[in-house]
């Protein structure tokens, strides 16, 4: 994967690390060069058409358009896993988080079709994790034009609020129960190739 178009490196400057640290978010503008983003789109289609086991639909089946989530999709699709070990995510990440390396856990998508309604509700990402810590960095990147009013929104400073509720929490036990045991399961490429600083969970 080692070409030419896939070569271009991201600059991580001081301002976004100040920014991240201060804010929990930074806007990164042309991270990836176009090849990766391209892979991951066709990442996505290939998904789409097959989705994995812990995919969703987040809307109901006669609504307009179509909202799904996938998670995992590094496990069995070459595309996502090519971007996970070999593209700069990782090394985005630990610059960041001013970290020697980076653990990766999951890849997730988030995929809505034109005219879709439904919004994705307020959330915090922790309670959905099993894993816990303060040093997490999620890389959210679209793969086609987003407008401002249909783009990612996030809270400043919201990281260092106390977690939603515990009801909260207790509705996402099971999906995160699902997704923690998926992981363990599929956990097929432990060994990263030599010389990166982050490393696969």
């Amino acid at each position: 994967m080692a070409t030419t178009a896939m070569s271009e490196r991201s600059t991580i400057t001081a301002q976004h690390i100040a920014d991240f640290e201060r804010d929990g978010f930074v806007l990164m503008r042309g991270a990836f060069a176009p090849a990766w983003v391209q892979l991951v789109r066709d990442g996505i289609e290939q998904d789409l058409r097959a989705l994995g086991p812990l995919h969703t639909i987040q809307q109901e089946k006669d609504a307009r358009g179509y909202f799904v989530t996938d998670f995992c999709m590094s496990q069995r699709i070459r595309a996502f896993r090519s971007f996970v070990l070999e593209s700069d995510a990782g090394e985005i990440a630990a610059s960041l988080m001013r970290s020697t390396r980076s653990n990766f856990f999951y890849d997730a998508m988030w995929a809505k079709g034109p005219g879709t309604r439904k919004r994705t509700r307020w959330h915090q990402d922790q309670p959905y994790y099993p894993i816990d810590g303060r040093q997490v960095c999620i890389l959210w990147m679209p793969v086609d034009p987003v407008s401002a009013e249909n783009s990612l929104e996030c809270i400043r400073g919201s990281r260092l609020e106390p977690l939603v509720s515990a009801g909260i929490v207790a509705r996402c036990s099971e999906s995160v129960r699902r997704r923690q045991s998926h992981v363990r399961a599929h956990a097929r490429y432990r060994n990263s190739p030599p010389g990166l600083r982050h490393r696969v969970l």
